[in-house]
């Protein structure tokens, strides 16, 4: 049988909503039963609904391998490395501006509505990031207060997702 002669009008159709509304009963029992730890993370939740996703310790290292050898390659990043992330105010329920855990930075964009953007700007160069995750909407925001205020960067950042400087509008 060819690739092109499967008819896959035949394949279920799985909403995102199937799989959130039912995650706990989707976790393998197998990765239940082992004394084997689990990690749990979440997607970003950029449809308005974040999924858990559980991983198993060595099948989640294995799965990042492929992402951190091209940060490694590209960019000289590894996953020790100091980073800072944005996330959504609701997205762990909880309405804390800012965490530190491990090696990252982890601040709310609760901040940004709130016009705080100044404490922002502290906390990162503060903590000195290698490299950071940022939306491109935050990093303009970003970008614009820090050329209007003339306010001297961290410049240990090696690696953005978008090219900050050139995202200001002014």
């Amino acid at each position: 049988m060819k690739e092109s002669d499967v008819d896959i009008s035949s394949f279920p159709i799985v909403k995102k909503s199937d799989i959130v509304d039912n995650q706990s009963t989707l976790i393998p029992l197998s990765m239940l039963i082992h004394s084997k730890p689990i990690i749990h993370t979440r997607t970003s939740g950029s449809t308005g609904i974040h999924m858990d996703i559980y991983w198993t310790k060595s099948d989640y290292f294995y799965s990042m391998m492929p992402l951190w050898y091209k940060r490694y390659k590209w960019y000289g990043i590894l996953p020790s490395d100091r980073f800072c992330t944005f996330y959504s105010f609701s997205e762990y329920g909880t309405n804390i501006p800012y965490e530190y855990e491990k090696s990252s930075l982890r601040i709310s964009k609760s901040l940004f509505i709130n016009n705080d953007i100044e404490k922002v700007v502290e906390l990162i160069n503060a903590f000195h990031p290698i490299w950071m995750i940022i939306q491109p909407s935050i990093a303009q925001e970003l970008v614009c207060y820090i050329e209007s205020n003339n306010i001297i960067f961290t410049n240990s950042i090696k690696f953005n997702a978008f090219n900050l400087l050139s995202l200001c509008l002014i």
